[in-house]
């Protein structure tokens, strides 16, 4: 939600992601920058879960995924780690 490898402003895997036809680890000119974004919306998806801990999620990039690509988010703790967090052992 952070890493700005190319340091455009923009979040890689949300903004800069490409398809690798032909499998070869380098963007050709025929690889235009997708978004992970718009690759799930092709996908058919419409929602995800956003497990957040002990990171916090970045809230303008999930709000723009709904925004621009129509796919909402749940935020949640780690399935079955309702402790995580909270000091006990």
């Amino acid at each position: 939600m952070y890493e700005d490898t190319n340091k455009n402003g923009l979040a890689d895997g949300p903004y800069d992601s490409w398809v690798d036809k032909n499998k070869n680890d380098v963007q050709d000119p025929d690889e235009p920058v997708v978004g992970d974004f718009q690759l799930m919306k092709e996908m058919g998806v419409n929602t995800i879960r956003e497990y957040h801990q002990p990171f916090q999620p970045n809230k303008e990039i999930l709000r723009d995924m709904y925004e621009k690509h129509g796919i909402r988010v749940v935020l949640g703790d780690f399935l079955g780690k309702y402790a995580l967090g909270s000091g006990a052992t």
